[in-house]
């Protein structure tokens, strides 16, 4: 494949498509990923050169797609972060479970799940520590912008990279062999829907995509490929879709201080989380969805 050049000019308006549009951010120091990025969509697209697949990008449609697909970051596997997940099995979800012991209802958001893996890891973890599963109403949502990412995530079938810090025992209980990658049992995918959202787009929290009244939101290394002000819009919209007392995790590279003014702030060992506060306004203006 020959790699073409990406001119300033249209180094500039797929620049800015890309950040109107989807939040990504290729500031000048980024610009050889995003020429690396586009060339590899131009070969999947087959169009003649850069200025046609801008100008089909830009009018929407497929080649707007594989140019998402070829740009969009995928690097997730099972338990990642294994300091969250301990905090989130020894601490959050026993406190949660006791204060959701009435109702018995969870929901926890997967926010860019990429191939699926955080909101699985998720799903097997809370079938390990529910109490009694059949009695409990849980949600686990999971979204990307990615189409191809999300047909991934369904499918549920791995392969050895997705399991570099995965509990044996975990792989045995809740996976099967097949082909020399592992599929996961229908029991635990079933748990987890997964849907198509744009986080740069307002339209969340909503009752309608199931966005809103979150216990648990995870949103780890996503907003690093965010300006600032639009990792402060998500975070607000994360804030509103949090029940009071909810959580959000995000990645270590995530920018920190002002930007999460609204929650405070826990340190637990190796990792900090986001909790909104206990007595926080119970409702917030809702989004058209």
């Amino acid at each position: 494949m020959i790699n073409e050049q990406l001119s300033d000019e249209l180094y500039v308006l797929f620049r800015d498509l890309l950040r109107s549009r989807c939040g990504l951010a290729y500031p000048e120091r980024k610009r050889m990923d995003l020429m690396h990025g586009l060339n590899m969509a131009l070969h999947a697209s087959r169009l003649p050169d850069l200025a046609a697949l801008y100008a089909e990008a830009e009018a929407g449609g497929a080649a707007w797609e594989i140019v998402l697909a070829h740009l969009t970051i995928g690097e997730t596997y099972f338990f990642r972060n294994q300091a969250q997940f301990d905090v989130l099995r020894e601490q959050i979800l026993p406190e949660l479970l006791e204060r959701r012991a009435k109702t018995r209802a969870l929901r926890v958001w997967s926010a860019g799940c990429a191939t699926g893996e955080e909101p699985y890891s998720v799903a097997m973890l809370l079938g390990e520590s529910l109490p009694d599963p059949e009695s409990w109403q849980v949600s686990i949502l999971a979204t990307d912008l990615n189409p191809q990412f999300l047909a991934r995530a369904r499918d549920g079938l791995y392969g050895s990279w997705s399991f570099r810090d995965t509990p044996e025992r975990l792989r045995e209980q809740f996976f099967t062999p097949e082909h020399n990658r592992w599929r996961l049992s229908a029991g635990i995918r079933n748990m987890v829907s997964f849907a198509r959202l744009n986080l740069v787009e307002p339209g969340y929290p909503a009752i309608l995509n199931g966005t809103y009244g979150q216990d648990i939101i995870l949103c780890r290394n996503v907003t690093i490929y965010f300006e600032e002000a639009t990792t402060r819009q998500i975070i607000d919209r994360f804030y509103d879709a949090l029940f009071p007392g909810g959580w959000l995790f995000v990645g270590h590279a995530e920018p920190q201080a002002d930007i999460y003014q609204r929650f405070e702030v826990h340190n637990f060992p190796k990792t900090i989380l986001y909790r909104k506060p206990l007595d926080a306004p119970f409702f917030t203006e809702l989004k058209s969805g």
